[in-house]
């Protein structure tokens, strides 16, 4: 199993970087793990909200192929511990 993490912006948390680095190990025992990176746009250049959403949206876009399984992150989403999210994979 591959699994691929689109992530828009950069993550500057050190909590954050050093709990990715820890699953990232943990996970690729099991499957091969990659992060991209891709730009955020900036309300400044865009416009608004609904533009940066929509251009956001083109570039993820961009790295989705129809046959790929996809799974949206979402603050507001079902929260799943690890053995939980394991099996839904």
């Amino acid at each position: 199993m591959k699994l691929t993490l689109l992530q828009i912006g950069k993550t500057k948390d050190k909590w954050l970087l050093e709990g990715i680095s820890e699953y990232r190990k943990r996970i690729s025992a099991f499957a091969k793990f990659d992060i991209i990176e891709l730009p955020d746009e900036s309300i400044k250049h865009s416009g608004n909200a609904e533009s940066v959403k929509a251009k956001e949206a083109s570039t993820i876009l961009k790295y989705i192929k129809p046959e790929d399984y996809v799974i949206l992150l979402d603050e507001q989403g079902e929260q799943k511990n690890s053995l939980e999210f394991a099996d839904f994979l």
